[in-house]
């Protein structure tokens, strides 16, 4: 079942990959997130509709587009999380990396958290399978709506991209201030 899910995802990164390339990183962002909150939510017409929709079928079409929507949520992060950092006046460079590391592993860390202890445990067994993908849905959709105002209050719905920092030229190389330069020379 899960092999859908994971064809779709990785058929769709390389193209989320080029509208953050593009600027869309927050549409691709926010695209992703409601699309695989209404796949959830469609997780749980079985329940409703056990005679038609009780079947492989329905799960592998559900899962093969919650893979097409899950590939947009891993793409944009850092370059988001990198403008939030921007935004707050995060202009040291190293501090700016450090503390979207942060970001980025304690949301993974607390989304396996609730998904495993919350979701995955108690509400999962004593609920089943449909209605808990129901319940993600809402969480998302809730998760999404209070994040719109924060959205709009740093100007982030504007077209994002990745810049290259004062310290290197065109190849990539960094660029070495005299000081540096001479100390690399004295040490070859």
């Amino acid at each position: 079942m899960f092999s859908v899910y994971a064809i779709s995802n990785v058929g769709m990164t390389p193209i989320y990959g080029v509208a953050v390339d593009r600027g869309y990183a927050i549409h691709v962002t926010l695209f992703s997130a409601i699309g695989f909150s209404i796949t959830f939510a469609a997780l749980y017409f079985p329940k409703l509709y056990p005679d038609d929709l009780e079947n492989l079928w329905f799960l592998a079409i559900c899962f093969f587009i919650a893979g097409f929507f899950a590939a947009g949520a891993f793409v944009p992060a850092y370059l988001i999380y990198e403008k939030i950092a921007e935004v707050n006046e995060f202009e040291n460079t190293a501090q700016k990396k450090l503390m979207v590391a942060t970001w980025s592993n304690n949301s993974a860390a607390i989304g396996a958290f609730i998904g495993s202890v919350a979701l995955g445990g108690p509400i999962f067994e004593y609920v089943g399978f449909n209605t808990t993908c129901l319940i993600i849905s809402i969480s998302m959709i809730s998760c999404i709506v209070l994040s719109l105002g924060s959205v709009q209050s740093m100007d982030l719905f504007a077209k994002m991209y990745y810049v290259e920092d004062d310290d290197t030229d065109d190849d990539g190389q960094e660029n070495l201030s005299d000081s540096e330069s001479s100390t690399y020379d004295n040490i070859n």
